[in-house]
């Protein structure tokens, strides 16, 4: 299982937002789970009712794209 995060930046602080809210790039990351690990559960962490459906249409956008 992979866990990703994501975060925006807020002056020197780090803020945990639902994955694909922010800032991370996930291209690298998603392109090696689809080319090796096509399977693999992955967990969007920070997401609750209001932003599970956008984080996870997110995160499969740039998956399908790569």
């Amino acid at each position: 299982m992979v866990h990703i995060k994501d975060y925006l930046r807020k002056g020197d602080d780090l803020i945990s937002v639902a994955a694909g809210e922010g800032e991370m790039e996930y291209g690298e990351i998603l392109k090696f789970l689809k080319e090796r690990k096509p399977y693999i559960h992955v967990t969007l962490e920070n997401t609750v009712n209001e932003n599970a459906v956008s984080a996870r249409e997110k995160i499969e956008g740039i998956y399908r794209s790569l």
